[in-house]
Formats: C-alpha cells, sequence, structure tokens
C-alpha cells in the first residue's frame, strides 16, 4: 500500500499544477469578461434562479472543458514513461505493474475529473454571487437564503461526486480502450479505434442488419448521463420546478438521495456488467504489456 501511494504521489508531482490550472481557465475567462460586460437588472424575484442557473452553468462549462481535455491525455497516457525514458526507473523498482498501470488510471481518470467538479463548484459559487449583483444588486443580493442555497448546493455538489464516479465507472471501456490502442499503435491508435468502430458499425448495420455499435455505445451514454441526474423524464422535470418553488435550491436532500439510489439500482443490469468486463480486459491488456517492456 505505500509503494502505491507513492506512485500516486509521483503522478500529483508531475502533474498538478495542470490539474489545477486547467480546471480554472473557464472561470477565469468569465470573470474578466463580466468586467466588460455592463451590469443590467432583471426581475427583483429572480435572484435566486439566477444564483442556480449561474451555479450549474460554471460547473458544466469547467466539466466539459475537462472532460475535453481527458480524453487528449488519455491517448497519451500509455506511452509516457517510455517516451520520458522513465520506465526504466520504474521497472527496477519493487514496483508491480497493476500497481503502476492502477496508479496512472486512478489519479488521470478518476481523482482529476473529481478536482475539476470541485474547482468548478467553488468557481461557481463566487461567479454566481458576482452575477446576482451585476444583474440585482446590493438588495438582490441580500435577498438571497444563503444559508439554504449553500446547503442545497453542496448537497448537489456531493451527488454530482458521486454520480461521478458511476459515471466513470460506465465510460471507462472506452477510456481505457483509446489506452490500449494507442499503446500498440502509438500516433494511429486512435485513428485506427474509430475506424474499426466506424467499419463494425457499417458491417453490422448493412450485411447483418443490426446497430450493436450504435446501442453499446448509446448505453454507456445513456448510463453515464443517468449516473449524475435524472432529468430526462417529465416526472423528473416536474418534481425539480415544485421544490424550486418551495425551496431556496431547486433540489433538496431528500430528492438527491432517491436519485442517487436510483442511479445505484441502474447498475445492476448486463451494459453496466459488460463495461466492468470490458474495463477489467483492457487494463489487464495494459498491465501485459507494461510487462513486456525491456
Amino acid at each position: 500500500m505505500s509503494r502505491f501511494k507513492t506512485l500516486l504521489q509521483r503522478e500529483w508531482m508531475q502533474h498538478h499544477r495542470g490539474w489545477l490550472i486547467l480546471p480554472m481557465v473557464p472561470p477565469s475567462l468569465i470573470l474578466a469578461a463580466m468586467f466588460f460586460l455592463p451590469s443590467g437588472h432583471v426581475e427583483p424575484n429572480e435572484p435566486a434562479l439566477v444564483m442556480v442557473a449561474s451555479t450549474f452553468a460554471v460547473m458544466s462549462l469547467v466539466m466539459f472543458v475537462a472532460g475535453v481535455a481527458l480524453v487528449f491525455q488519455t491517448a497519451g497516457l500509455t506511452r509516457r514513461d517510455e517516451q520520458d525514458r522513465s520506465i526504466e526507473f520504474w521497472l527496477s523498482q519493487p514496483v508491480s505493474h497493476t500497481a503502476s498501470v492502477g496508479a496512472t488510471v486512478l489519479m488521470h481518470l478518476v481523482f482529476v475529473p473529481l478536482l475539476a467538479l470541485a474547482i468548478g463548484y467553488a468557481a461557481s459559487q463566487l461567479i454566481g454571487m458576482l452575477v446576482v449583483l451585476m444583474t440585482h444588486g446590493v438588495a438582490g443580493w441580500a435577498s438571497l437564503p444563503l444559508g439554504g442555497m449553500f446547503v442545497g448546493s453542496f448537497a448537489t455538489f456531493l451527488r454530482l461526486a458521486f454520480g461521478l464516479v458511476l459515471a466513470l465507472a460506465w465510460v471507462m471501456p472506452l477510456l481505457l480502450l483509446i489506452m490500449v490502442a494507442t499503446g500498440w499503435l502509438k500516433g494511429w491508435g486512435v485513428p485506427a479505434l474509430i475506424a474499426l468502430l466506424v467499419t463494425a458499425h457499417l458491417v453490422g448495420k448493412y450485411v447483418y442488419g443490426v446497430n450493436w455499435v450504435a446501442d453499446a455505445l448509446g448505453a454507456l451514454q445513456q448510463g453515464a448521463n443517468h449516473s449524475l441526474l435524472h432529468i430526462d423524464h417529465p416526472n423528473d422535470e416536474k418534481t425539480m420546478m415544485t421544490l424550486m418553488h418551495r425551496a431556496p435550491w431547486p433540489l433538496d436532500t431528500p430528492w438527491l438521495l432517491r436519485d442517487a439510489w436510483r442511479s445505484i439500482t441502474e447498475l445492476a443490469q448486463p451494459a453496466f456488467v459488460m463495461s466492468v468486463l470490458s474495463s477489467a480486459a483492457c487494463f489487464a491488456a495494459l498491465v501485459w504489456r507494461r510487462s513486456r517492456v525491456s
């Protein structure tokens, strides 16, 4: 365990500046742009809705940027130690290949998205307050139920953090598959993987009359989306609107807990089982390849 902790610390020491700077770029640009925008006033009974909208907008933007960067970064993880020649050092250490690959996957594909979400949440609170001040003035800001909004927003953040872990479990096969492809084919890995998926889809659709590639990707996307929040059903939207009119935050803690449990129950389906098995197979392939590097 101490050796695995050392591997985690190595990842942090080597990449923490980039991990901290990247999620701060979108909020920083928003803050810079706000100084050039004229202040305006809207209806006096809407400051809470402005705060809620700003919170979700900033968090969504930060997570989108972090997600795009994650996909591009994943492609270079497999051969990173070979390119910087550190593979020779790590192979000489009493560290298993499973631990080496596991630390890389855990930090880059799980910890970094959670860190980005936390930074996005903190930035969203600051930006939300500033937006309320710009649109409603000091009186509008003073009318905010800050205590209730903080409790509700923080509970939502915890729900999203939990859902993000589940969502990553759904899409982990795709991320690990990118690592496997680039590990064997270097720069041609991602294009070859895309070509393989497109070819398999076309053959399945026009030769065998099945859309198994599109269906599989759609199941992973739906599972990941539902892991975060269930807001794609009319009943869910109705519930949110009802809560919005009777509480300082549109999502209260009981609703978030029920939604989290709903995401957990949706893991009991063949699509998630196949996702876990595929992730395990890709992880084993990465460990096997690393063990063959001399």
